[in-house]
């Protein structure tokens, strides 16, 4: 990149932090509401491993427990796109269970899908994936504009973020 060329990252970033309140309220309607208090319903998550577990009597009620928790992330601002919701779990008692993974950053995968969409699209700009990051760069300021404009019409899978403008 030369001296003279504007630049700004593309990520794809959860606030853990209210992921964790968003989780609190959910655990604390869980624990008033009768439907799912009777029902023996409960949500735990795990910082570090960035994951969330649902667990009801039933796969009716985890379905419940489940809307519940998708409406606090939302009212958080999380976006619902960065939660992957794993296959639910019946044991043998009938007990259902549900993993949800938060996804951090964008993947390999991800950021090539990026990269060939602005290729293909602005010839001009300069595209660098770094670790869980994409970096565009260019001379003009107007088609980096450009740029986030298309990005945010596209309708990619997981969400994305812009930081560091330069």
């Amino acid at each position: 990149m030369g001296k003279k060329d504007s630049s700004f990252d593309i990520v794809s970033q959860v606030d853990i932090q209210e992921v964790d309140n968003a989780v609190n309220h959910a655990t604390r309607e869980a624990a008033t509401r009768y439907d799912l208090k009777k029902a023996k319903s409960k949500i735990s998550y795990d910082k570090h491993n960035l994951q969330i577990n649902l667990e009801a009597e039933n796969d009716y009620v985890l379905r419940s427990l489940s809307e519940v928790l998708k409406s606090k992330l939302v009212k958080r601002k999380v976006p619902l796109k960065s939660l992957v919701f794993q296959k639910v779990q019946v044991s043998h008692s009938g007990r259902a269970s549900q993993e949800v993974k938060i996804i951090q950053g964008i993947s390999k995968d991800k950021a090539r899908e990026i990269t060939k969409k602005l290729k293909r699209s602005f010839p001009r700009i300069k595209v660098n994936v770094e670790d869980d990051k994409v970096r565009v760069a260019s001379k003009s300021k107007d088609e980096l504009q450009l740029v986030i404009k298309f990005l945010r019409n596209e309708n990619l899978s997981f969400p994305i973020q812009f930081t560091n403008f330069r």
